[in-house]
């Protein structure tokens, strides 16, 4: 009775995700709350690498396992997260002040991430 009862009152949660992927609750939550985070990082270009890698780690996630339940939510999770990674790099480009270390340091990130999502 317990784990029906818990179920049914978290299934909020849970119903938007394939069974054999109920820990993508857990990675969704963690990336909204990364994201809303962002903005108290003291550097521009930190945040940058950080929406950046966070949300190019959820892409590859996102690729690879399609943990939502529809087909096309899934396309449409990878598309956007796809657009927002191209329109956020975009921005990095406009920032006047960086630092080649941190800048370095995020393409160094973004390639093995690449990498690690192709395989």
């Amino acid at each position: 009775s317990g784990d029906t009862e818990f179920l049914r009152m978290h299934s909020f949660l849970f119903k938007r995700f394939r069974l054999d992927c109920p820990w993508y609750v857990i990675a969704f939550l963690a990336k909204s709350v990364v994201l809303a985070l962002v903005p108290v990082l003291p550097e521009v270009s930190l945040q940058f690498c950080t929406m950046a890698v966070v949300v190019l780690a959820t892409l590859c996630i996102n690729s690879r396992l399609a943990p939502w339940r529809i087909k096309e939510a899934n396309d449409l999770d990878t598309f956007l997260g796809a657009v927002f990674l191209m329109v956020l790099v975009s921005g990095a480009l406009l920032v006047e002040r960086s630092d080649g270390k941190t800048l370095g340091l995020f393409a160094v990130v973004v390639i093995v991430m690449g990498i690690v999502g192709i395989f």
